[in-house]
């Protein structure tokens, strides 16, 4: 029997694409076998679902999304959503500025639905990461694991048997420091300390509408 489909959501920067991209490749494992080693056969139960609204996820595929759940029109989906540091989140985005261009940048605030443009990121919430985590921590209709981004690897297993097939996750690297000013940092920290406050009480791995 196919796989139900499984979107991995979270507010960006929170090392969602390496889940994405491992679970998908074990679901690949899982419907195609050997032939899963074909780097094309591991693409192809990938997809993008930026727009929860305009999508029917499909069962056999693996879904990446940055928006929020009130788009979401089917309850047959397993939903893993990684968290991590707002701060983080938001002075990886101010890097990535620099590195990846404007052009990336503009397509990742698409993405998250964004309520500002990039020149208000310390400015205001945005990326809308309260509205993010708010919103998929506390759903009672969906099948969401909730994971905490620098603990994923020793809740492995959880995702595994929530995935309904082994995730085998690359190994554990450190993340690189973000390269900022300190007044840039100060700022990032005064907007979205608070909620970093939030996220710290939170378990490492729970299932939305738990606690």
């Amino acid at each position: 029997m196919t796989s139900p489909p499984l979107l991995n959501a979270s507010f960006g920067r929170t090392g969602s694409s390496m889940v994405y991209r491992a679970t998908a490749d074990g679901l690949a494992r899982l419907q195609f076998g050997r032939l899963a080693l074909i780097p094309d056969v591991r693409r192809s139960v990938r997809k993008a679902a930026w727009k929860l609204g305009q999508e029917r996820l499909q069962r056999g595929y693996v879904y990446k999304t940055h928006d929020m759940p009130g788009g979401l029109n089917q309850t047959d989906a397993r939903i893993v959503f990684i968290f991590g540091s707002a701060v983080d989140a938001a002075l990886s985005v101010y890097n990535l500025r620099q590195h990846a261009g404007r052009e990336w940048v503009e397509q990742h605030l698409d993405h998250l639905n964004a309520s500002g443009p990039f020149e208000e990121l310390f400015e205001r919430d945005i990326m809308r990461i309260a509205e993010q985590l708010q919103a998929w921590t506390t759903s009672t209709t969906l099948e969401v694991l909730c994971l905490r981004y620098e603990t994923i690897w020793d809740n492995q297993g959880a995702l595994s048997d929530f995935a309904g097939f082994p995730v085998r996750l690359p190994g554990r690297r450190e993340r690189s420091a973000r390269t900022v000013s300190p007044d840039l940092r100060r700022k990032a920290e005064q907007l979205y300390g608070e909620l970093d406050r939030t996220i710290e009480e939170l378990p490492d791995a729970f299932i939305a509408g738990a606690i």
